[in-house]
Parts: C-alpha cells; sequence; structure tokens
C-alpha cells in the first residue's frame, strides 16, 4: 500500500493520513469517509514519560471504521545505553 502524508485528497495514495490533526478533525473526517482507510501517521509524542489525553483519541478509532490507524512517535527512548570512564552510565544522543 502506498501511503504520502501529503495526498491528504487521497489522489494517489491507498492509505490517506494526516499528522496530529485535532480530535475534532477526526470526528468531521469520520462523518465524511473518502473511500479509503485513514490513519494519523503521527498522533502523539511519547518521548520522555509519555503522552497524554489519547482517550479521546482512542474513541475516535472505535467510533469511525474509516479512520483505522494511528500511530505514536518516538514511543520508546532512542538513547543507546553508554558508560564512561568511571563506569557510570549514561544514555547518549545524536552520535554524542
Amino acid at each position: 500500500p502506498v501511503h504520502y502524508e501529503e495526498d491528504r485528497d487521497g489522489r494517489i495514495v491507498d492509505v490517506v493520513s494526516t499528522m496530529y490533526s485535532r480530535v475534532s478533525q477526526m470526528n468531521d473526517l469520520g462523518e465524511r469517509p473518502c473511500g479509503k482507510p485513514r490513519v494519523l501517521c503521527e498522533y502523539a509524542h511519547a518521548m520522555g514519560n509519555g503522552p497524554g489525553g489519547l482517550s479521546e483519541y482512542q474513541e475516535v478509532f472505535r467510533r469511525w471504521p474509516s479512520i483505522q490507524g494511528h500511530f505514536v512517535w518516538e514511543w520508546i527512548d532512542h538513547g543507546v545505553l553508554q558508560v564512561d570512564e568511571e563506569g557510570r552510565q549514561y544514555y547518549a544522543y545524536g552520535g554524542g
């Protein structure tokens, strides 16, 4: 399946998507299905101790059959565990 977030009208894709759409926008889109599955290719950023306010989105995903998925950005911390010269552990980011 072809996915490209910039094709919001679904002219060239198999899956229509947006990023960080509001709950109200997703309900509007659910009321007007476009004939193709719709997903939020990013809808939450979970780095650190996590996002909030996701229960409202879950209601949208359950309510509208045409809205079929959602992806959380950075669900897992992507730092690499390193050990310094004195044996202390730390998480390195950006190659540093």
